[in-house]
């Protein structure tokens, strides 16, 4: 993975601001914060994809996928 341990401490560090930012109410209610959230849910999509593939636990690894099927 492109930049390790630095990487996965700054994106670990950056998750709860992400979510807050999510999270707020006006997140998709104001027009001038939709740009933002969508480039938001991209920062977490991009993290969340830098920690696959998922194949250890069989278990998991049919609901996660099954799941990103769906959406």
């Amino acid at each position: 993975m492109n930049g390790g341990s630095i990487y996965v401490r700054t994106s670990t560090e950056a998750l709860p601001h992400l979510f807050a930012l999510i999270s707020s109410p006006d997140s998709r209610h104001a027009p001038e914060n939709n740009i933002a959230t969508e480039n938001t849910v991209n920062a977490l999509h991009q993290i969340l994809f830098s920690w696959f593939p998922i194949d250890e636990d069989t278990e998991e690894t049919s609901y996660i996928y099954g799941y990103l099927c769906v959406i």
